[in-house]
């Protein structure tokens, strides 16, 4: 069984027990740098291809069946560090087994040195290094891609947009589209006044711009690519997701795209508080992008439209635009009514897509929600709202906050 969140609470574990590392070469390869550079000792390395890194010459490798080989499951800390998320899945139930050894991945090990990095000098500065360059690169890439999804979406003809917030089932509907033959353009963000990341200011602070401020002419993209849009007859599908457990996924999307630093840094270092001290910033960033985007886009105020909470799905009709606003929960029966709304003779049943369960950090991510206590206080800013209501009846909204509180 995999323990990292065990390993993410208490760091001295990777100095009470010798640690292993086995998997496949790169990702040894940073999972050995990372340990040595916190001065933690590695005692052996299980990989079956040649690993030549000045930082671990001096270890001692082997090939990865002989970790089938080791004595007492008590000694070892087992460092999997694996890419193949498919392969590492295999390795993990083998040794497990077994009962080689308690079992972290790469994942576990990079979060608890960067929420620890204080106990390190070398580590703080890289991890506070990494974060300023992955926070620089992460804001020109969300910027290109941006200005590439207005032109996209402008100039492509198509009068189908999947034009939804992330976290919300959106990689599922796009699939659906593609499996029933629908060309689509696929966008998160089209409002180029929008701090690029803006869920996430509050960690970053000053140093999101939005999309307006790093072109030479917003204007000019105004002009000829938003209204332009504008003025053409499109259909547009968007959803939603219930707000804590789309927030939650957000947070493992921020920690993969640019480590944990930024969500514990305000924590001293606990990594359960971080997440729950996001929760809490972030409890009305589901609504506010049907504000920043749909209304302040388009026009259209979608809380001003009926909602069939028993569907789960409304149509919403204007001059120029149709959209199909659907509740993610309900996706399973949306088949019929979705079929109608792209003009289909038959039903479009929407495929399942659990992204979660196949990322990196699905481990720390399980083990997490499972433990994780949420305040009342912050419960209640999340359900006890009118907006909260559009979507969900009073018996599912109880439903959920019973889930959360546990």
């Amino acid at each position: 069984m995999v323990e990292d969140l065990s390993l993410i609470k208490d760091y001295s574990i990777l100095e009470k027990r010798k640690n292993i590392i086995c998997g496949s070469k790169d990702y040894v390869r940073k999972a050995g740098k990372l340990l040595v550079r916190a001065h933690i000792a590695i005692e052996k390395i299980y990989c079956d291809d040649e690993i030549t890194d000045d930082e671990l010459q001096n270890i001692e490798k082997t090939a990865f069946s002989d970790i089938f080989v080791l004595d007492s499951i008590e000694k070892y800390n087992v460092i999997y560090a694996e890419k193949n998320q498919e392969q590492m899945e295999q390795g993990i139930n083998q040794l497990d087994q077994n009962k080689k050894g308690h079992i972290y991945t790469y994942c576990g090990l990079y979060i608890t040195l960067s929420i620890h990095a204080d106990k390190n000098v070398h580590i703080l500065e890289e991890m506070t290094c990494m974060n300023d360059m992955n926070m620089a690169m992460g804001t020109y890439d969300l910027a290109a891609r941006w200005m590439r999804s207005l032109r996209w979406v402008e100039e492509s003809g198509i009068p189908l947009i999947l034009y939804a917030m992330p976290k919300t089932g959106t990689q599922a509907m796009k699939a659906t589209l593609n499996q029933y033959g629908y060309e689509h353009t696929y966008v998160h963000f089209l409002n180029i006044n929008t701090p690029l990341d803006k869920q996430f200011y509050h960690y970053y602070g000053e140093k999101i711009p939005c999309l307006a401020e790093l072109l030479h002419d917003s204007e000019y993209v105004k002009k000829y690519h938003l209204n332009v849009l504008k003025e053409k007859k499109i259909k547009i599908i968007t959803s939603v997701r219930e707000p804590i457990a789309r927030n939650y996924s957000m947070i493992f999307q921020a920690i993969k795209n640019w480590g944990p630093y930024p969500l514990v840094r305000k924590s001293n270092g606990n990594f359960a508080q971080g997440v729950i001290d996001y929760l809490e910033y972030c409890s009305s960033s589901t609504w506010d992008w049907f504000e920043d985007e749909i209304k302040e886009v388009f026009g259209i105020d979608i809380f001003r439209y009926p909602f069939d909470k028993e569907n789960g799905y409304c149509i919403i009709k204007t001059d120029k635009v149709e959209i199909f606003l659907y509740r993610l929960e309900s996706s399973r029966k949306l088949g019929k009514a979705l079929g109608e709304f792209l003009g289909a003779e038959k039903s479009i049943d929407m495929l399942t897509f659990h992204e979660a369960s196949k990322e990196e950090y699905r481990f720390v991510y399980a083990q997490l929600k499972n433990e994780i206590q949420i305040p009342d206080a912050v419960i209640s800013q999340y359900y006890d709202n009118d907006k909260m209501r559009h979507f969900y009846t009073e018996e599912e909204i109880t439903d959920l906050k019973n889930k959360w509180k546990r």
